[in-house]
C-alpha cells in the first residue's frame, strides 16, 4: 500500500481537487492495478469497514 504523500504533487491537487468539488473524502485511491499501488485514507469509513481485513493486506505487503 502507498502512503498519500508517495503520490505525486499533481495528483494530490487533482483528489483534493475532486474532493472538494464532489464535498466527499477520496479514502481509497488507486494508482495501479496491483495491491500494493493502492491508498487506503487512515481513519476513514473504509478502513473501519475492512478493520482486520486491512491489517491482514498491509502485513501481506509488508506495511
Amino acid at each position: 500500500m502507498l502512503d498519500r504523500s508517495d503520490l505525486p504533487r499533481a495528483a494530490l491537487d487533482y483528489i483534493d481537487f475532486l474532493e472538494q468539488e464532489l464535498e466527499a473524502s477520496a479514502d481509497l485511491i488507486s494508482s495501479g492495478p496491483r495491491r500494493e499501488e493502492t491508498v487506503v485514507s487512515g481513519g476513514g469509513p473504509l478502513e473501519k469497514w475492512l478493520g482486520e481485513r486491512l491489517a491482514a493486506v498491509q502485513a501481506a505487503v509488508g506495511e
